[in-house]
């Protein structure tokens, strides 16, 4: 961050939240924690924001959706990566990006 704010001051930084998976399922907490300081923080920044995939890849019940990951339970399928691009679709375009 302080490498970007020096060289590329003008630069907008999008952080995208760690994603659950089954694989990883036991680092949760920790993961979920870290996003939300993140998210704090970047509250206080000029151009930084938050995309939150992780809440769009947990199911009903706030487990990691399966369908989402590959065999491996930490690789996406398609269809995970379906749900990034949603998400990040609109704050990109408010930086000028568009698909």
């Amino acid at each position: 961050m302080a490498r970007v704010r020096k060289d590329l001051p003008h630069t907008a930084i999008i952080y995208i939240t760690i994603k659950p998976s089954t694989s990883r399922w036991k680092l949760w907490p920790q993961m979920r924690a870290a996003n939300d300081g993140i998210a704090a923080w970047a509250q206080t920044q000029k151009d930084v924001r938050v995309v939150d995939v992780a809440s769009r890849m947990l199911d009903a019940r706030g487990q990691p959706r399966p369908e989402l990951l590959l065999d491996d339970g930490l690789h996406m399928r398609p269809a995970g990566y379906a749900i990034w691009i949603d998400a990040l679709k609109p704050v990109l375009a408010v930086y000028g990006f568009r698909s």
